[in-house]
């Protein structure tokens, strides 16, 4: 009986890992989307980090040259939302990882709005295998 324990006693520790992965999330890794626009074609890349429960990362497209923390952010199963703080504009970000796509609405919730844009305007990325230019 000793011999038996020896051997289920590891399985039973990892197996809690193996269904938490499974069923897990993975935000963690670069996203990238180029979108065509009123002002030309926009390059948006996504950086998320998640440790120890909490989600972070950083923001950047053809029109911020340097990336931008995101910040309150949240990640509920495959659900995200975070805020951006675009000089005088707050933006929020809410979305959906599904796989390797994570498609995210924006809308400006204080400041003035962009002129021209839609007050809710949507985005899909795709996971990438690293920064890109």
């Amino acid at each position: 009986m000793i011999p038996t324990l020896r051997i289920w006693a590891p399985l039973a520790f990892f197996a809690p890992i193996v269904i938490s992965a499974q069923e897990g999330i993975d935000p963690v890794g670069w996203w990238r989307a180029t979108t065509e626009t009123p002002a030309g074609e926009v390059s948006t890349t996504l950086r998320l980090d998640y440790y120890d429960g909490e989600l972070s990362g950083t923001f950047r497209n053809t029109f911020i040259s340097a990336q931008l923390p995101i910040f309150d952010s949240v990640l509920e199963g495959n659900k995200v939302s975070f805020r951006l703080q675009l000089m005088t504009r707050l933006l929020q970000y809410e979305g959906e990882i599904e796989g390797d796509e994570l498609t995210l609405s924006s809308r400006v919730i204080e400041g003035d709005p962009f002129p021209g844009a839609p007050e809710v305007t949507s985005i899909t990325l795709t996971r990438s295998d690293n920064e890109g230019e």
